[in-house]
């Protein structure tokens, strides 16, 4: 479930507030301690701005190298002298 940046600012100010661990807090909200730990770093470093939800970025793949890796000349396929 991806949360809103004034929910993942709420839920920092949980568990800051809270008495209980920040694993229990974090386990009571059921949200990833990794996940958490990502938004309060952002925060720490960015404010509540660095929050905001992230643009995917776009995978770049690329082309297959047409030869298989061979050098010229052949030198890298099998059975080449």
């Amino acid at each position: 479930m991806r949360h809103g940046q004034a929910e993942k600012m709420e839920i920092i100010r949980l568990v800051e507030g809270s008495e209980l661990s920040v694993r229990q807090t974090l386990a009571e909200l059921d949200v990833n301690r990794g996940t958490f730990y990502e938004w309060y770093e952002r925060y720490r470093e960015g404010g509540y701005d660095a929050l905001a939800t992230r643009k995917p970025q776009a995978r770049r793949f690329t082309e297959p190298d047409p030869g298989g890796g061979a050098q010229a000349g052949g030198k890298d396929r099998p059975g080449a002298a």
